[in-house]
């Protein structure tokens, strides 16, 4: 697995986890300028990972009332909706 899910941020896999990922750009060195990704978060599943990545991005809000974080909430919702092709969270 090697999804990308939002901005930087890319899901991958082994036989025990699903990894959160940034994808960064070296800056210095021998592979300057070559993109990698690094590992900052471990969980056993994809849905406790996707509730990780909506977490860290609400709190990267600059939001200063209430109303204003639940609209970035719904945005984020959103767009995992329209990246994951799912109704997230809805019951049918």
């Amino acid at each position: 697995m090697n999804i990308p899910i939002i901005d930087n941020i890319v899901m991958t896999s082994d036989g025990l986890n699903v990894t959160l990922n940034r994808r960064l750009v070296r800056k210095k060195g021998e592979h300057k300028c070559e993109e990698y990704l690094h590992a900052y978060a471990f969980y056993p599943n994809v849905v406790k990972a996707l509730e990780k990545v909506l977490a860290d991005k609400l709190m990267e809000s600059d939001a200063e009332s209430i109303k204003e974080l639940i609209c970035e909430h719904h945005e984020l919702v959103r767009q995992f909706r329209e990246i994951l092709g799912t109704s997230l969270g809805d019951k049918k």
